[in-house]
């Protein structure tokens, strides 16, 4: 009869089958890894992708909303430049009396659009003579935009910081044009309203994607508006708010657009 293998001889293992093993270890440990780097490989060309998608999709929104804030800007110079060669006519030239120029200006009311809210004109000491009930009372001399226009002969626009509307109390800018007396002293401004909740459906407009916002400055880095709002954002109107040195440094290089990686300072983001 033949006798049971003990323990040793049970475990006992030849060498082939002790190489043959080792191989199959060994190619399983390679498959693991190659899995792992083409994953790897993988992830980092999906983010790369996405990110040089994302960088061109930035730039593209970036100068569309420029050339529709600046087109929209344009036809609020327009605006304001036409009620003040009008107003200069009919009153240095036509001698209209004010209830007569005030009937005829109230024609270029038509031309006013969103995002204008409303475009006035205010005589040399800062009464508004147009664009208001003549039996209210408006006076805008202590404005910035309207101190600019009357210390500076230059023909130029004026743009002005984040303002709160004196009789609305709703932020906005304001755009001025100086007039003058045939003498070429001042005789006054036209300007115009534009309200930031007006810019902010501007940019509400543009799809960002899951995530994504909109946040819109001055040329001084102002802040102005955001989409989408963030809680307690309004307070920010008007100052530098949360704004990161690397978003300082990158205005700062002059460039018209750009990317930037950094934690979004309103969102953490």
């Amino acid at each position: 009869m033949q006798e049971p293998l003990n323990g040793d001889e049970q475990h006992n293992v030849t060498p082939e089958k002790s190489y043959i093993e080792r191989r199959i270890i060994a190619v399983w440990i390679a498959t693991i890894v190659l899995s792992t780097c083409f994953a790897v490989f993988f992830l980092v060309y999906s983010r790369n992708g996405y990110l040089e998608r994302s960088h061109s999709n930035s730039r593209n929104l970036v100068v569309v909303l420029q050339q529709h804030i600046k087109s929209d800007l344009e036809k609020a110079d327009a605006t304001i430049r036409t009620n003040a060669r009008e107003y200069l006519y009919l009153k240095q030239h036509d001698k209209l009396s004010d209830a007569a120029i005030r009937q005829h200006m109230d024609l270029h009311s038509a031309l006013i659009e969103p995002p204008v809210e409303f475009v006035h004109i205010a005589d040399g000491d800062g009464n508004v003579v147009y664009g208001v009930n003549p039996q209210e009372t408006l006076n805008i001399e202590k404005r910035e935009f309207f101190q600019e226009a009357k210390n500076n002969p230059t023909p130029r626009l004026v743009v002005s910081k984040p303002l709160k509307g004196l009789r609305s109390g709703k932020w906005g800018i304001y755009l001025a044009r100086r007039m003058d007396n045939p003498d070429g002293s001042f005789a006054g401004i036209s300007y115009a309203a534009i309200r930031l909740e007006s810019l902010r459906n501007v940019i509400s407009s543009v799809v960002t994607g899951p995530g994504g916002s909109i946040v819109l400055r001055n040329t001084d880095m102002t802040f102005l508006t955001r989409f989408p709002e963030v809680p307690g954002s309004d307070a920010d109107v008007g100052t530098l708010g949360k704004i990161s040195k690397q978003l300082r440094s990158a205005m700062a290089s002059g460039a018209e657009y750009g990317t930037i990686t950094l934690f979004s300072p309103a969102d953490n983001t």
